[in-house]
This record gives structure tokens, C-alpha cells and sequence, in this order.
């Protein structure tokens, strides 16, 4: 059959019909055309690269094109695979890491408006958000800060669901507020409402249950200050209404 070509395999004669096409490795094919064997075909594709995966140009990897012999054989590309759990394909191109030892940053995903950390208590990727691990506050999100125990926390002021997403305090009403003792610049950020010279405080309305609301905090002729507070009964009416003030 003079459609068919030959090819001297280590000795071994073979043919090919009209229209194969042969691989040599990944490198290059040839196509039979007519009983003869057509120019050869380089690889387009040689090398391993970086793909986008994960929000990150370096977030997956795809690797050099393969060589397909047969009657519809051809180059074929193995596409980008993504990695996952945060992480960066290898240098190598050729794999995602496994983790991000040591303590590197540079491993972790970091797409665009986002930062991922490497935390290196268990070289696992975060970003920062609320109970996120960190190493420092650095590594949590504005209105975060790294706690004592790696994890980050909503600063007073910052929305949550429960007090133990506050670094300090509680979560009354899904914002973080501060205990009393604590520094502050307003009342809000105060547990009680009440942020006296700088220090987040309760003011005792003497005996009786009562439950107490504060006015605000003012300073006047920019030096001298004083606070007005009134304390409520059960049935909301004014029992006490006090004044304090500080000396210039």
C-alpha cells in the first residue's frame, strides 16, 4: 500500500496509514501524507508555567504540551490545574506546595485587593479575617489585632456575634465594646457607655436596681470637663441625675 509510511523502530519495520501522525516523545511529530512522511512539527509548548488559579497569577500551574500519536493525533495541552487551600503552584511549575514552611509568605496566594499570610505555628495560609491564626497583628485585617492566644481579633467598635470575637470585652449588640478599666476615646467603645478622662467606667447610682445611662463625655474651654448621667428605675423614670467634673 503506497499510502501507508514506514518507520524503522530499532530494527522493527512499521507502517503507518495516510494521515498518522507520530510522536517522537513530547519533542515533535510528523504526519503521513501519500506513503511519505511530512515535515516535522515542533512542540509549541516546552516548558512548565504559572496559570491564574485562586485570584493569583501564580495560584495553579500548567505543564509543557504532550505529544498524541495517532489518526487524530496532535500536541495536546494538560491545561492549568489549581491548587488549593490558599497555596502557590512550586517553583518548579510543576506541583502546588504542600504547605508554606517556613513561615513564608511568598508561598501563599495574594490576590488582588486580599493578603495572605503564612502562620508559623502550623504553615498554613490566612488572610486575616476575625479568628483567623497570625504570628502578629500585621497579619489580621484593619480593626484586627493579633491576640495572645495567634488568633485575630475585632478591636472595639468592630462587628460581631459573640464576645469571644473581641480582643477585649464583650459583644453586646454585635460591636465590640471594652470593660470598664479599659482605655478609651468615646463612649461607645465603652461596655457601660461611659468613657470618663479616657478610661471606660461604670458610675454606681447608689442602692436599688437600676439600670444606668450616661451622657457624653465634653470638654469645655478646650481644658475643663464634666459629665452629666442619669440612672432609670424599672419602669424607665429618672431616679438620679448627677454631674462630675475635673479640675483644669
Amino acid at each position: 500500500d503506497n499510502t501507508k509510511c514506514v518507520y524503522n523502530n530499532g530494527g522493527t519495520i512499521e507502517e503507518y496509514a495516510n494521515g498518522y501522525e507520530l510522536c517522537n516523545g513530547d519533542s515533535w511529530y510528523k504526519s503521513c501524507s501519500g506513503g511519505v512522511w511530512g515535515a516535522q512539527v515542533d512542540n509549541p509548548v516546552t516548558t512548565n508555567s504559572y496559570c491564574p488559579a485562586q485570584g493569583d497569577p501564580k495560584g495553579g500551574y500548567s505543564l509543557s504540551y504532550t505529544c498524541n500519536s495517532g489518526l487524530s493525533g496532535d500536541f495536546l495541552s494538560p491545561g492549568c490545574t489549581a491548587c488549593t487551600n490558599n497555596l502557590r503552584a512550586n517553583t518548579t511549575k510543576d506541583d502546588c506546595f504542600a504547605n508554606c514552611s517556613t513561615n513564608d509568605d511568598t508561598k501563599c496566594i495574594q490576590p488582588d485587593g486580599d493578603s495572605f499570610f503564612c502562620y508559623s505555628g502550623d504553615n498554613t495560609c490566612y488572610n486575616g479575617e476575625l479568628n483567623d491564626k497570625c504570628d502578629n497583628s500585621a497579619e489580621c485585617d484593619t480593626g484586627h489585632t493579633c491576640n495572645g492566644s495567634n488568633l485575630c481579633k475585632a478591636d472595639a467598635g468592630e462587628s460581631c456575634s459573640v464576645d469571644s470575637d473581641c480582643l477585649n470585652g464583650t459583644c453586646p449588640a454585635g460591636v465590640c465594646t471594652l470593660p470598664d478599666g479599659s482605655a478609651c476615646s468615646v463612649n461607645a467603645e465603652c461596655t457601660n457607655n461611659n468613657c470618663w478622662v479616657g478610661i471606660c467606667r461604670t458610675v454606681s447610682c447608689g442602692s436599688g436596681s437600676y439600670d444606668c445611662n450616661y451622657g457624653n463625655y465634653q470638654f469645655i474651654f478646650g481644658e475643663c470637663g464634666y459629665q452629666v448621667w442619669n440612672c432609670k428605675g424599672n419602669a424607665n423614670e429618672v431616679i438620679v441625675t448627677g454631674c462630675e467634673s475635673f479640675e483644669c
